[in-house]
């Protein structure tokens, strides 16, 4: 009977431990779009349990150490709350795609801050899961502007302007120089200042009262 129960223990940690590399193998598809030739986005999202009617985003924070959570227990908190998501770890980063029904983008984006413990960027919501790859670089464009080591929880804006100057770089790059070019020619400390009250006036969506509480 001991030998029996150990055997079937064995066995289905075996197989939970396949279907959580299935599934994780699933979310890396989804996100990089490499889909094999047999298996398109809508089948991949049905095997993750997805559903199909609902709007997405890409989470990508930063693992606090190597390969380590910094959003643990998220999807079992999700969950919690009828949130459907799927989640891959890698060394440097904690990946997840969730599905959003309505009302539920508010109540994700408390939840992950209250667990985040590092950077986290969200991506804007759409709907074609062929967009995720690009949902991906957005959230992390979100997360680079969080400064490093602060545990935040950042959603990238959904304006046109932010999504081409992600896409463009050198286009970026020309831009910030026109339009900040006295303000970058300043001494390091003079500058710091300046670009550090900028971000939180553009994260506080140019709210001066929070802006000010933010700088404090």
């Amino acid at each position: 009977a001991v030998a029996l129960t150990e055997s079937y223990r064995a066995a289905t940690a075996e197989l939970l431990l396949t279907q959580q590399r299935r599934r994780s193998a699933l979310v890396e598809a989804l996100l990089t779009g490499h889909l094999s030739p047999e298996a398109g986005q809508w089948e991949a999202a049905s095997l993750l349990g997805l559903p199909p009617d609902g709007q997405l985003v890409v989470v990508a924070a930063d693992t606090r150490s190597l390969a380590e959570q910094s959003l643990p227990g998220i999807e079992r908190l999700l969950a919690a709350q009828g949130i459907v998501s799927r989640w891959r770890l890698t060394p440097a980063q904690q990946l997840g795609i969730v599905s959003l029904q309505q009302d539920q983008h508010e109540r994700t984006i408390e939840l992950l801050r209250t667990v985040a413990s590092a950077r986290t960027g969200v991506s804007p919501l759409y709907r074609s899961l062929a967009d995720t790859p690009r949902a991906l670089q957005l959230a992390e464009a979100a997360l680079a502007g969080l400064k490093p080591g602060r545990a935040d929880v950042r959603v990238f804006s959904a304006s046109p302007i932010a999504a081409l100057l992600v896409s463009e770089p050198d286009e970026a790059q020309r831009l910030a120089e026109q339009v900040l070019g006295a303000v970058l020619g300043l001494q390091v400390e003079d500058r710091m200042k300046l670009l550090s009250t900028l971000n939180a006036y553009v994260d506080c969506a140019g709210l001066v009262e929070r802006t000010a509480d933010a700088l404090d």
